[in-house]
C-alpha cells in the first residue's frame, strides 16, 4: 500500500508492507514482518530541498525491530551535481537487524554527479 500527495512545495508520501517467511520443511509461516514509512520533502529554494522521514520495521520475536527518524538536506549545486546530508536517529532501545546487530545513530554525506 502506498500514498503520494503534493501540497504546493511539500510532497508527502509513504508506504506499508507486510511480509511472511515460510519454512518449506515445517509448512506454516515462520516469521511475519510489518514495515512502513512516511516522508515529507519540501522545496525550500529552487536548489535546496529538505526531507524528514520516519520508518519502522517490526518482526516476530524481536528478530527485527527498527524505528528511526531521518532528517536531511539536498543542495543542487549545478546541473547534474547534488550534495546531500542526512542523519539516522534510532528511536527506542532495541534496534535489532536481521543479522543480530544493533544499529546506532549516524550521518551520511554524499556528492552525486549524473551524466
Amino acid at each position: 500500500f502506498k500514498v503520494n500527495t503534493y501540497f504546493n512545495r511539500l510532497n508527502l508520501f509513504g508506504a506499508y508492507v507486510h511480509g511472511r517467511d515460510f519454512d518449506l520443511e515445517s509448512g506454516p509461516p515462520r516469521v511475519s514482518t510489518n514495515a512502513w514509512f512516511t516522508e515529507g520533502d519540501v522545496v525550500i529554494l529552487p536548489w535546496v530541498m529538505g526531507i524528514f522521514r520516519y520508518d519502522q520495521a517490526i518482526g516476530d520475536q524481536n528478530f527485527l525491530r527498527v524505528k528511526r527518524v531521518v532528517p536531511g538536506m539536498s543542495f543542487m549545486i549545478r546541473a547534474n551535481v547534488i550534495v546531500s546530508a542526512e542523519g539516522n536517529i534510532y528511536v527506542g532501545k532495541n534496534n535489532n537487524l536481521l543479522n543480530g546487530s544493533t544499529q546506532t545513530d549516524g550521518a551520511a554525506f554524499r556528492l552525486s554527479y549524473f551524466f
